[in-house]
């Protein structure tokens, strides 16, 4: 999770690697593994302008 670029990537173990699995970003609302319910995560950012 980055809070100050807003955006948070989940990874699994694939093997004995890491893999990217879902991603969500900005004000999106997701259900990312290994949660059930879909989660907003807007109010997680940090306020102000995105860094690029």
């Amino acid at each position: 999770m980055d809070p100050v670029r807003r955006f948070v990537e989940v990874f699994e173990t694939i093997g004995t690697r890491p893999a990217l699995t879902a991603t969500a970003q900005d004000d999106n609302c997701a259900t990312l593994p290994p949660f059930s319910g879909e989660i907003a995560f807007g109010p997680w950012w940090v306020p102000g302008e995105v860094e690029e």
